[in-house]
């Protein structure tokens, strides 16, 4: 390297017998490439003087005598004295013989390249910034920095730049689009110019020369009206800021602040000045100044126009990394506290909304005052007044914080990272604490990702490369005790050591256990690991050998946390089973076991003097037990729902730990100490990580989202608590006169608020379940809200106590009004069922019931003509209320029964029902495709973990039905685009391809998949034949070799049937499109099940459609492509078809029968059941039984052969079943329901054994009347309908804007990427709504040439969490509730 550097030969060198002397060089040099590409740049120069070796002889001897210099110069043990002494020697040779002969200390070339000096390290350095300070120079004649005679041009000082980019020291790195170069220094060389610069021009002096350098961009306006030498001195410096006074003044500004600031926002952009100002400015001696820059917002706004948020917020970091080392040397660095305090907020700040500043800048102003608005600061004040003047706060459609609607800064919450894409399933910190190490799910990556954040200013990294990562969950991590490796456990049954610092090492891949791990601890040497898994044993790791050591078999459940002891002899673990188990690590046996009082453990952690151990489960309360023997120590009492973290700090002092609800307590180990609470996650907290000195612990959250938080015991934070719930806003009502709200949420309570002051005025606490609904009656002052604990609770809302609660739902309530009709004060009720309750306030019973062919209402409404309106899903109702029904009566008579005047079923959107459902039969788990966007989500109800998989489909393309093949390898996805893509799901949940779209298709949704595997012979290929169907009635065969198909998605087939898929099978890269085979036949509407089957080795085709008028069964024979028989009897839809053998089928139908079809014969038997509306059937697997849900709360099982009832299971409060399976071993039903939730029940006794809700579709799943006629409900594509509850005519609709590319089936959105949660309706002519993507949009109504309604957006404000509820009150006010609990207020302006 040196000889290509010297530009020498091997020839050469012997020639000259330089060969000891190039030796001695390479010697001192220690093969650093930096130092050697210097060295040889001088000697490739000195070997143009002629003098080849003398010169040589001589950069030797200057490089001996420098090096040795430098080694004395220098305590570290380093090679930074050899780099130094041949930066030496490379600066030394810029001077030349120039300097010698006229005895300068310093040649002009040599004063240039110190000029590099001014700048940070890691920057890009434009020529222009250096030819601007050097003409000033010029222009000043500064004998300092010019000698006598200069009289150069800017070809000159090009010229420099050139010779002093040939010496090595700096390198051309870029060219501009304007043509301009960029050069850059090793951060060394920038060390080193820093040390040089006051060398020769003595103490002080680099800082006088970043003043000459702000010299060249100050503002005109601050230099009055004669040229100045500005910020040369403290007194030219005063002399600045009284021009700028003088220039305040002249403009009628009086405020001290401004006139004390220097308007840098004003300079112009040269691309390099905006980004390094703040540089400039603390390295000149100017911190005061930089810290005034730091609180203007004029200066903030103009630099993220003019960069990005990552370079405004460089800005903070330089200077608070300034204060850290002054408070470090015991120094203060500024005698304001306020100031200080002040500039961290903002950072803080800056920092918690950055995520959306960066994708919509426009968002600063708005998103700033939504965190620190009412921070009790003086300087905040003052900022936020800067704020609250820009003029686009003022603009027509501004939506403006009222109320903090962000996490306030200050608190004990220090950073949040949000939207990871993936549950974080687990956290820790590095031993050094500068690090945070996540392990994430797949979040519809290819494969999970292990996050590394730097704990000061959260930047992120991925941990290695994608080729290593795991492909299933990254459930558990562990970090070597000196930081040189982590340790992460996995679903995809492997532990990885992964290399944190040298990249160079190769990961390494534990193998042995035969089921998903979910935790791994190391020694606390760092020799040996210790793991846990669902295949119930735990297994010790010999890290040195990367072999598993010992296994240990024992626990009767899934090990769920492994903890080892200090002194690495034991291993104590926590079980499903809900058991603690102590074993010994030298024989692998079991020394004790323990109960561990909560119910199915979900995690451990053992104090670190191991004399206790703490236990979270399916409990509210987290127990302490003593290791020794077991018993109680104390429980940790306070949760309001189940605690599923928990993690102790290293002193054991404290334990921390994190529920379902998103709360994190602190306790006290021992003692009554003071609890912390921490409050910021929206969904469940799955891990705790804290750092090694006790004060500070980072969270991770089923919201996708990482937070840090101070949790140092001393640290009393006087923060507010959060203006709100503590559990999500379920809804919102408004006084008439808009200035009273009351809201209502999951924890069960109610708050009064007052709009004028936006603050709670009363907590209404009485409910016990969650409340769902809420209103106001005028007349009386009372609030009325409706809970999941079946009652209705009336408030008084002057005497702010309980008035009375109403019983007599039979299940949750879910919408309540209250009106005046006939001169009675009425409320009325809706359930999950049909049923609307009349009550009358005044007696405190219920006069009147309602019924409808509908169930669960949405939302209720009186209309002016005294009507009731009940909304559900896709349809209303509507009642006449008559004096009659509302007459005095006894009160032992019977509520009577009054039926709807008419009902109408709006115009569908989607293509079928939404929420299309596929059961798997090796888990308890199903895959869903939701009703927004193109997601599908995997859920693990055994592990209540949700997983994405990446659909292929368009961004806002709506998944409409899903197939799984037998072995639950590969998922077929149809959209509403027509198309069908092929998942693989067993290491990469990505599209691996798709089936052509069918011409008859057209441009119809998918509405049914169904596919059947076929061979002519036992040694001939496997052939999958797959069947879909349309809206549009057409049914299209496809047929696929079915080695093909896995060798593409990467599934070894010998797994599933034997056979091998040989090399020469397709390219796995290449995506697999299949073409269509042949066309099946039609349907008269859209086809909805789809079964295929054999029969006598011919492959047939069970089909039905949507048609209540024509519910015909049609069997297809595939071969002949023609109709084989048609089965007639039901006389309304067909919900579900199950097949029993390959000779017979069941059907259900919504005119209330369950046939038994002979499959051969056409004959039937018809069971008639006591439900008019049955929804989804399933066979038990020896054939014997079915089971039948309907829209109410039982699943009945009648004999499969005699249609006899055998038995029911009562579903308590769950109705309207959508989807019914049986698990793999036949044991347990997976039940999943309208409202999004999912239950698995026990086949025998009915008993719930866990429970899931989809959250954002819970929210999602809504209506709300507006008026008289117009309903808003949900639709798909994440929007909302707007139509009329007379008509059922849709008039628009609302919340999502695309663009749909027919071809390709590719929607891009442009309104809401998730589903619509809430909606409120301005004056008629604004539409507000709010989603589960944590923004609410405002939309203008416009009526188009079509006379349809035209919905435009024009805001957008962005919250930390989903948006649940929105209401309007006096003032163009909103109140919004968050997913969070928080309630907030924002201004609407219209004018």
């Amino acid at each position: 390297m040196l000889l290509k550097y010297a530009d020498v030969t091997p020839a050469e060198i012997n020639k000259y017998h330089l060969g000891k002397t190039f030796g001695e060089i390479q010697s001192i040099l220690k093969n650093l490439p930096l130092a050697i590409a210097v060295i040889g740049s001088a000697l490739r120069q000195s070997n143009k003087s002629g003098d080849f070796s003398s010169r040589w002889e001589r950069i030797l001897k200057k490089l001996r005598s420098r090096n040795n210099h430098w080694k004395n110069q220098l305590t570290t043990e380093s090679y930074s004295h050899s780099l130094y002494g041949a930066f030496d020697v490379s600066f030394e040779f810029l001077g030349g013989v120039e300097m010698k002969e006229r005895g300068d200390k310093c040649s002009h070339l040599q004063r240039r390249i110190l000029d590099f000096a001014l700048f940070a390290e890691d920057t890009e350095i434009p020529a222009g910034v250096l030819l601007k300070v050097w003409g000033r120079d010029k222009e000043r004649q500064d004998t300092e920095f010019l000698d006598d005679a200069d009289d150069v041009d800017d070809v000159d000082l090009q010229d420099d730049l050139d010779k002093m980019t040939d010496s090595s020291l700096i390198n051309c790195s870029a060219v501009r689009d304007n043509g301009e170069q960029c050069y850059t220094l090793h951060d060394l060389v920038v060390h080193y110019m820093v040390y040089k610069y006051d060398e020769v021009h003595g103490k002080g002096s680099l800082q006088r020369r970043h003043r000459d350098l702000l010299s060249c961009y100050l503002p005109k306006v601050c230099c009055g009206d004669k040229e100045i030498e500005p910020l040369s001195s403290e007194e030219n410096h005063t002399q600045i800021t009284g021009n700028w006074e003088m220039e305040c003044n002249r403009n009628g500004l009086s405020n001290k602040d401004e006139k004390q600031a220097i308007p840098w926002w004003q300079i112009d952009n040269d691309g390099y000045i905006y980004l390094y100002l703040f540089h400039h400015l603390m390295n000149a001696g100017y911190e005061q100044e930089a810290n005034k820059l730091l609180l203007k917002y004029k200066w903030i706004k103009k630099k993220l126009q003019e960069t990005e948020v990552a370079a405004v917020i460089a800005d903070f970091e330089h200077y608070l990394c300034k204060i850290r080392m002054k408070k470090a040397a015991k120094t203060e660095y500024s005698n304001d506290k306020i100031v200080n305090e002040s500039i961290k907020m903002i950072y803080q700040s800056l920092n918690f909304t950055a995520r959306i500043i960066t994708r919509d800048s426009h968002q600063l102003p708005v998103q700033l005052l939504g965190s620190l608005i009412q921070v009790p600061n003086s300087e905040i004040s003052k900022f936020i007044n800067d704020i609250e003047s820009e003029k686009a706060l003022a603009m027509k459609h501004a939506l403006v914080p009222i109320t903090p609607c962000l996490t306030q800064p200050g608190g004990y919450l220090k950073r949040s990272i949000p939207d990871n894409k993936a549950t974080v399933l687990c956290v820790a910190f590095t031993n050094d604490n500068k690090r945070i190490i996540a392990g994430l799910g797949t979040g519809g990556y290819k494969k999970a990702r292990v996050l590394i954040i730097d704990r000061e200013t959260g930047r992120e990294s991925i941990l290695g490369k994608e080729v290593d990562r795991h492909d299933g969950l990254v459930f558990g991590l562990a970090i070597h005790p000196k930081d040189y490796f982590v340790i992460t456990a996995s679903f995809d049954k492997t532990l990885k050591v992964w290399p944190l610092d040298n990249v160079f090492e190769e990961v390494s891949v534990l193998t042995g256990h035969t089921d998903d791990i979910y935790c791994v601890a190391l020694s606390s040497d760092g020799r040996f690991a210790v793991s846990g898994s669902a295949d119930e044993t735990i297994k010790k790791w010999d890290l040195k050998d990367k072999t598993c050591s010992l296994s240990m078999p024992g626990h009767n459940g899934t090990v769920r946390q492994v903890c080892i002891t200090k002194n690495g002899d034991k291993a104590v673990s926590g079980s499903e089973d809900g058991n603690v188990r102590v074993w010994c690590l030298t024989t692998g046996k079991m020394l004790a076991e323990y109960d561990s009082m909560v119910e199915s453990i979900r995690q451990i952690a053992i104090t670190h003097d191991d004399s206790r151990v703490v236990t979270v489960g399916l409990s509210e309360d987290a127990v302490v037990l003593n290791l020794d023997n077991g018993t109680l120590v104390r429980k940790l009492t306070g949760h309001g729902r189940e605690i599923i973290c928990c993690a102790i700090t290293n002193d054991d002092s404290h334990v921390f730990t994190g529920a379902v609800d998103g709360i994190i307590r602190m306790w006290p180990l021992e003692g009554e100490g003071k609890e912390r609470i921490f409050q910021g996650h929206a969904q469940r907290v799955r891990y705790i990580g804290i750092s090694s000195d006790g004060n500070t612990m980072a969270s991770g959250s089923e919201d996708c989202s990482l937070k840090v938080w101070d949790c140092n015991p001393i640290s009393a934070k006087h923060i507010r608590s959060q203006q709100g719930h503590i559990a999500a806003v379920s809804a919102l009502a408004v006084t008439a006169d808009g200035s009273t709200v009351l809201s209502a949420s999951h924890d069960n309570t109610l708050q009064l608020w007052d709009v004028a002051t936006y603050k709670s005025l009363h907590v209404f606490r009485g409910h016990r379940d969650k409340i769902n609904c809420v209103t106001l009656s005028e007349t009386l002052s009372y609030g009325i809200s409706g809970s999941s604990d079946k009652r209705i609770g009336i408030w008084d809302l002057e005497k702010r106590i309980n008035h009375q609660y109403l019983e007599g739902h039979g299940y949750e309530v879910t919408s309540v009004t209250s009106a005046n009709l006939h001169g009675r004060n009425i409320i009325i009720s809706g359930s999950i069922d049909n049923v609307l309750l009349l009550w009358d306030i005044d007696k405190l019973a219920a006069v009147h019931k309602l019924t409808s062919d509908f169930y669960d209402v949405k939302h209720i409404r009186m209309t002016s003509e005294n009507q009731v309106s009940a909304i559900f899903q896709e349809s209303a109702s509507v009642w006449n209320i008559t004096d009659k029904m509302l007459a005095d009566r006894d009160a032992s008579l019977s509520v009577n029964d009054c039926c709807c005047t008419h009902s109408i079923t709006s115009v569908v959107s989607s293509c079928q029902q939404s929420w299309p459902i596929v059961g798997r039969s090796d888990k308890n788990g199903f895959i869903v495709g939701w009703d927004e966007m193109s997601r599908i989500r995997k859920w693990d109800l055994d592990n209540e973990i949700e997983a994405k998989v990446s659909s292929g489909h368009g961004d806002a393309n709506l998944v409409t039905c899903l197939c799984l093949t037998d072995d639950n390898e590969i998922l077929l996805c149809g959209s509403e685009s027509g198309h069908v893509n092929l998942i693989g799901l067993h290491n990469t949940d990505q599209p691996i391809g798709q089936l052509k779209k069918p011409p008859s298709a057209e441009n119809s949704p998918v509405t049914a998949i169904s596919l059947i595997e076929t061979q002519q012979n036992r040694e001939g290929p496997i052939t999958i034949l797959i069947f879909t169907a349309h809206k549009n009635g057409k049914i299209t065969c496809y047929s696929i070799d079915k080695a093909t198909l896995y060798c593409c998605g990467c599934v070894s087939v010998t797994e599933c049937d034997g056979n091998i898929v040989t090399d020469d099978g397709p390219d796995v890269k290449q995506p697999l499109m299949v073409d269509p085979m042949q066309h099946i036949g039609s349907l008269p509407s859209a086809v909805t099940h789809l079964i295929a089957y054999t029969a006598q080795g011919a492959v047939k085709l069970l089909s039905c459609s949507d048609s209540p008028n024509n519910p015909s069964i049609i069997i297809w024979d595939v071969a002949n492509q023609r109709e084989a028989m048609k089965l007639d009897g039901h006389t309304h839809r067909v919900t579900s078809i199950c097949m029993v053998g390959d000779t017979h089928a069941i059907s259900g139908s919504r005119d209330g029968t369950v046939r038994y079809w002979n499959l051969e014969s056409g004959a039937c038997r018809v069971d008639r059941s006591d439900h008019s509306d049955i929804r989804s059937l399933c066979v038990t697997r020896d054939g014997k039984q079915y089971l039948v849900s309907t829209n109410k709360n039982v699943i009945i099982v009648h004999d499969t052969t005699s249609g006899k009832y055998i038995r029911s299971i009562a579903l308590g409060s769950k109705v309207n079943m959508k989807y019914l399976s049986l698990s793999r071993d036949g044991s347990q039903l997976l039940c999943c329901y309208d409202d999004f939730s999912s239950e698995v029940r026990s086949l025998e006794t009915g008993d719930v054994k866990l429970s899931m809700v989809g959250h954002q579709n819970e929210w999602g799943n809504i209506a709300y009347i507006s008026d008289d006629q117009t309903v808003f409900s949900r639709s798909s594509h994440c929007g909302m309908k707007m139509w009329s509850s007379t008509t059922g005519e849709v008039l628009g609709y609302v919340g999502r804007d695309q663009n749909n590319d027919k071809e390709s089936g590719v929607t891009t959105a442009i309104g809401h990427s998730r589903m619509v949660t809430a909606v409120a309706v301005h004056s008629g002519n604004f539409v507000l709504t709010g989603s589960y993507d944590k923004t609410i949009k405002l939309w203008t109504i416009e009526q188009s040439h079509d006379g349809k309604l035209r919905f435009s957006l024009v805001n957008t404000y962005y919250f930390e969490h989903a948006v649940t509820a929105i209401e309007m009150c006096k003032d163009n006010v909103i109140c919004v509730g968050l997913l969070s609990g928080l309630v907030c207020f924002l201004r609407l302006n219209i004018d």
